[in-house]
């Protein structure tokens, strides 16, 4: 049987006999399992196939650690019955090892995380654990984005040698490559935007708190909020109106309002083509009724005041999981700052842990260092109901050698970072390419208003502006 394709084509791709169930949509899939045209246990084994192609050489992309080997013969019935999909491993699914990348747990979850239930219970089948950024980037500065001691260092399908992100870097690089039609992730600051932009994909964040964090391995269980990556708007909102449990069309077109930064017009930190972009898409919303509004001024007091709170919230949270999961070899946090040395990983050390493990009493208390965010969008909204920007710059080249971090100098709009501060929904989406490497769009609304977000995201398709993934290239790892 032959789908439909939604996506643009591009180079070879690694394994072309499962390239077109690797790219089909959920609703050519369901399609297809309903006439049974393939069963869920032979849809599975294709992307096992297509999964051990990816991760072998040459290609090694480094973003599934472990695959689940059966598929269950009885499937809960409901909208996502017999559809694959990934989970990060820091979500934890009963019998995986779920070890946030890390080497410091000996057995597996116990119990699935409540998101995780969700989509079994409609039909939904767990294929493999996606890569990510040890301890979701908590625990060093140091290291690589997207590198883990479980799964090594998940690079770019556009560009091989290049960043997918942090730290759901792996969820949102196997989307690009045709692995599973949707994946989960997770987000405390940006995790779910950044991977989303570098690999072209789309990426949803609900509210904070209208998903459960349980059984996810924490950052901060005050700000952590699970997520969803997809190739499309129609696969995004099919996964997130399971997950909240409610529908997310809009009667109303919600009002955007476009960010105007002046960092995107500065060469030292964008290109001229993704400015140039970003400005014919402003023009084009423009004038279809959407407002502009300057960036307001970065809180910078108050994010170093939050980034205090939240590494308080990183030393209580992950003391407590661990005193709760079993075969856990560590009992603090304190105990992991030299875990890479002594274990033979890095020659540094978890400075972010040990920095977490020193804090003392916290400047502020989140709900007021919280108010700075709220008004930060408040006034940038400037009484839109959306507020969008260009998401980062194209991904930065990995450092493949020595697994040490190179900075991100190239371009970011900080509205995914801050509406985590601030407990806001995100929508990611694809933009453009700049020099052949994608950047997303994000889109921030008020809590709750999800809704508006997914209708916006349809106006910015409809205009032609945004919303059109496009398969990767491949390169393979370049010198320089």
């Amino acid at each position: 049987m032959m789908w439909k394709s939604r996506v643009m084509t591009a180079n070879l791709d690694p394994h072309p006999i499962s390239s077109e169930l690797g790219y089909a949509s959920i609703a050519e899939l369901r399609s297809a399992l309903d006439s049974g045209t393939i069963t869920a246990a032979g849809l599975a084994d294709t992307l096992r196939s297509r999964i051990a192609a990816v991760e072998s050489a040459p290609y090694e992309l480094h973003a599934i650690i472990d695959v689940e080997l059966t598929t269950p013969t009885a499937l809960p019935n409901g909208p996502l019955q017999g559809i694959p999909f990934l989970v990060k491993d820091n979500i934890e699914v009963a019998g995986w090892q779920s070890a946030a990348g890390s080497l410091v747990f000996t057995q597996p979850a116990l119990h699935d995380a409540p998101i995780l239930s969700r989509l079994k219970n409609v039909g939904a089948v767990p294929l493999a654990s996606t890569n990510m950024s040890e301890w979701a980037s908590a625990g060093s500065r140091l290291i690589e984005n997207g590198y883990s001691p479980r799964g090594g260092l998940t690079g770019n399908p556009f560009a091989l040698d290049r960043s997918a992100g942090e730290s759901s870097s792996g969820s949102a690089a196997a989307v690009a490559a045709g692995l599973a039609p949707f994946s989960l992730g997770t987000e405390t600051i940006g995790s779910l935007t950044m991977p989303a932009s570098r690999c072209g994909v789309f990426a949803f964040k609900p509210t904070r708190g209208a998903l459960s964090t349980k059984g996810i391995v924490p950052y901060s269980p005050k700000q952590d909020v699970p997520g969803v990556f997809a190739r499309s708007l129609e696969d995004l909102r099919t996964v997130a109106e399971v997950l909240l449990a409610r529908e997310l069309g809009e009667e109303t077109a919600p009002l955007l309002t476009f960010i105007e930064d002046n960092d995107l017009y500065d060469p030292e930190q964008s290109s001229r083509t993704l400015a140039a972009a970003y400005d014919q898409a402003v023009m084009t919303m423009v004038e279809r009724g959407a407002l502009t509004q300057a960036l307001p001024a970065f809180p910078l007091e108050a994010f170093n005041a939050m980034m205090h709170v939240l590494y308080l919230e990183l030393r209580s949270g992950l003391n407590d999981y661990f005193a709760t999961r079993p075969g856990t070899l560590v009992q603090n946090i304190g105990e992991l700052v030299q875990w890479p040395v002594q274990h033979g990983e890095f020659n540094y050390t978890n400075d972010h842990f040990a920095e977490a493990a020193s804090l003392g009493k916290a400047p502020v208390s989140r709900s007021v260092g919280e108010r700075a965010f709220v008004a930060l969008f408040d006034q940038a909204l400037d009484g839109g109901d959306v507020l969008i920007a260009p998401a980062y710059g194209p991904a930065e080249k990995l450092d493949l050698a020595r697994r040490g971090r190179r900075p991100t100098l190239g371009y970011q709009s900080y509205l995914d970072g801050l509406s985590s501060f601030a407990g806001w929904p995100t929508l990611t989406m694809p933009f453009m390419q700049d020099g052949g490497l994608p950047v997303g769009m994000v889109l921030v609304a008020r809590p709750h208003c999800e809704a508006q977000l997914f209708a916006a995201a349809l106006e910015l398709i409809d205009a032609g502006v945004a919303g059109q993934f496009v398969r990767p290239t491949w390169q393979l790892p370049q010198r320089g």
